[in-house]
């Protein structure tokens, strides 16, 4: 074998294989897209990415779009009063 000192380590160059580890099982066959797949490529559908978060323009800051303290939170307003002339 050949070595190599390189900064206090001694490297050895190893031969090169000639043994091929055969595949345990074979390779899977390509799966024939479904009826919706066929329908959805055809016309051009594509999934959407949603984003995680929203820029809040009442509070100038990035929320999540929802969960706690989600951007635009209609849940903090719940009480509306109702004036004495409406209605």
């Amino acid at each position: 074998l050949n070595r190599k000192h390189i900064d206090e380590a001694v490297l050895a160059e190893l031969p090169k294989s000639t043994f091929i580890l055969p595949r345990e099982k074979k390779i899977p066959d390509k799966k024939e897209p479904t009826k919706w797949e066929k329908y959805a490529a055809q016309k051009g559908i594509t999934k959407k990415k949603k984003s995680k978060k929203v820029f809040d323009e009442a509070s100038k800051e990035w929320k999540p779009t929802y969960g706690y303290r989600r951007a635009n939170d209609d849940t903090k307003d719940w009480l509306i009063e109702i004036p004495d002339g409406a209605g």
